[in-house]
C-alpha cells in the first residue's frame, strides 16, 4: 500500500475499511490466480517442458511418459542439421519443420507455444490497430488497412506497377 498513498492515508482513517479493502483484494488475486490455473494447468511443470525452449541442451526428457517418445527425443537431440536450423530459425518455426521428422514430439512442443502465440497476435494486432486509427484516419471501417498491415506476405511492387497502365496523353 505504500505505493499508493492516498489510498493508504484513507484506509488509515476508516480501520474497517481496511479490513474489507484487503479481504477484497486477496479475493481478487485468489481468483485470478484460480483463472490462470485453469487456463494455464500445468504452468507449475515449467522445469518438465524446458526441452521445447531447449531441445538440445536439457537432459530433461519425457517423465513418465512412452519409450519410443524418449528414443525419438534422443534422436533429435544427436542430429546435427536440426541443430543448425534451431540455431536459424525462430522456435515455432524450427518445431513445424521438426514435425516432418518428428511428428509426435513437435505436436507437443507446438501445443506448449501456441497460447503464447495467439496472444502475441492479439496484441501485435492491437498495437497496429492503434497506430492506425489516428485523429487523421479516423474512418470507422479500418478492416482491409489492418489487414494490410498485419499480412506477412510482403507486395511485389513492380509487378503491380507493371500490371497498370500509365496516364496516356491526350
Amino acid at each position: 500500500m505504500t505505493m499508493f498513498p492516498q489510498v493508504c492515508e484513507q484506509l488509515e482513517n476508516d480501520k474497517a475499511d481496511k479490513i474489507t479493502f484487503e479481504d477484497s483484494v486477496v479475493q481478487h488475486l485468489s481468483s485470478v490466480i484460480s483463472s490462470l490455473q485453469q487456463y494455464f494447468p500445468d504452468m507449475d511443470n515449467r522445469q518438465s517442458n524446458s526441452w521445447v525452449l531447449r531441445p538440445f541442451l536439457t537432459d530433461d526428457i519425457f517423465k513418465d511418459e512412452d519409450v519410443s517418445a524418449k528414443v525419438k527425443f534422443l534422436g533429435l537431440r544427436e542430429d546435427c542439421t536440426l541443430k543448425v536450423g534451431f540455431q536459424n530459425y525462430d522456435l515455432c518455426t524450427f518445431w513445424k519443420k521438426v514435425g516432418a521428422e518428428y511428428p509426435i514430439i513437435a505436436d507437443r512442443a507446438l501445443k506448449m507455444l501456441v497460447p503464447f502465440a495467439t496472444t502475441y497476435r492479439c496484441e501485435s494486432g492491437f498495437s497496429t490497430l492503434v497506430t492506425l486509427k489516428t485523429k487523421a484516419r479516423n474512418r470507422l471501417n479500418v478492416e482491409h488497412d489492418l489487414r494490410c498491415a498485419l499480412s506477412e506476405t510482403k507486395p511485389n511492387i513492380t509487378k503491380l506497377v507493371n500490371a497498370k497502365q500509365y496516364q496516356p496523353s491526350h
